[in-house]
């Protein structure tokens, strides 16, 4: 293994080539290193700003739990879907999570029924 001091002018380098504005894990992303999420859902919404714009700038649709002290609109671009609701608790956040998950168990058992009776 390379040793930290010979790796990090590496990782600059690499990281000084790139033009635009989005940051690395977006630039994976869009290079389809990855694969894109379809959607995200996030809670909390002010420890997530800079992925979420990143989210939004690549065209990835965002549900967000927004509490009555954050800005609905971040950077001028308002989520796709917006949940007004409490992020400030655990309990919150499991609650809206067990929603989530059962929402999209659902669906995809709606889907799959929807294919094997056509």
């Amino acid at each position: 293994m390379e040793n930290t001091k010979q790796a990090c002018p590496l990782l600059n380098a690499n990281f000084e080539e790139s033009t635009d504005n989005l940051s690395s894990s977006t630039q994976l992303l869009t290079q389809r290193r990855f694969s894109v999420p379809s959607i995200i859902f996030a809670i909390g919404v002010k420890s997530l700003e800079q992925p979420l714009k990143e989210a939004q700038q690549i065209g990835i649709p965002v549900i967000a739990v927004v509490d009555s002290d954050c800005d609905p609109a971040p950077n001028g671009q308002p989520f796709d879907y917006i949940i007004p609701g409490n992020d400030d608790s655990i309990r919150a956040y499991a609650l809206y999570s067990n929603l989530i998950s059962k929402a999209i168990q659902e669906g995809r058992e709606d889907f799959t029924q929807s294919i094997y009776n056509d």
